[in-house]
């Protein structure tokens, strides 16, 4: 579970781990997957503001051939 700060722009302003997978590479790679996201800012007062959103992400590991 990540929790990101987003901008009024939509834009993560800081992603850091609100509950980790128990793997530290896997949480790096969630918290660099969601910095590349776009979001849909809040409004206030009928405009666009910052905000905060907790986001799920689950890893599915499979051996590939």
């Amino acid at each position: 579970m990540l929790r990101v700060q987003v901008g009024a722009n939509g834009v993560p302003t800081e992603v850091t781990v609100e509950k980790s997978s128990g793997s530290r590479l896997l949480d790096q790679a969630a918290i660099e997957a969601v910095k590349t996201w776009i979001f849909n800012p809040g409004s206030k007062g009928g405009k666009p503001a910052p905000g905060v959103a907790l986001v799920p992400i689950e890893f599915n590991l499979s051996d590939s051939q």
